[in-house]
Parts: structure tokens; sequence; C-alpha cells
């Protein structure tokens, strides 16, 4: 039975890389990386996506954020944002 799956499986991997081999290749040309997983999945990424996060925390931790942005805060972010935007004229204040 067990040598049935693997068969099976590696019958799986094989059709999957062939009907996924397009999008894989153009995800690629656009600058994403592309991950096989078991079962003939793919995750994709964007390798610029942390970069991005951690610009945008470091300037949330300088400007406190929009009025967006700390609506949306939870736990522990939020007093730290309500406390950088009662410090500034030119932000407007949370109801």
């Amino acid at each position: 039975m067990t040598r049935i799956r693997a068969l099976l499986r590696a019958r799986v991997e094989a059709v999957a890389d062939r009907i996924h081999a397009p999008g894989d290749a153009r995800a690629r040309a656009a600058g994403l990386t592309v991950e096989r997983l078991p079962g003939g999945r793919r995750r994709m990424s964007d390798p610029r996506v942390p970069v991005w996060l951690e610009r945008r925390r470091q300037r949330l931790a300088r400007t406190g954020g929009d009025p967006l942005d700390r609506a949306l805060a939870t736990g522990a972010h939020r007093p730290r944002a309500e406390a950088h935007a009662a410090n500034r004229d030119d932000v407007p204040r949370l109801a």
C-alpha cells in the first residue's frame, strides 16, 4: 500500500509541476518566490514584504500613524499610538 501511495504521490507532483509551470515562471519573473508544497500545492510570496513591514513599523513608531492606524491598533500598541497623537496638534483625536 505504501508503494502505491508513493507512486501516486509522485504522479500527482509531476502533473502539478506541469500544470503550474507557466504560472510559476510568471511569478518568478515578477520577482516572487515560489515554494513547492506537498500535494502539488504552491506558496508564493514577495521577498519585499518584510522590508515594507519594517519601514511601516518604523514610520508608525516615529509618527504615531494616522487615525485609521490608531483605530486598528490593539493591545499594547493602542496606548502608545494614542500617547504619541496626544503630543501632536496636527493629529485628529479618536473618539
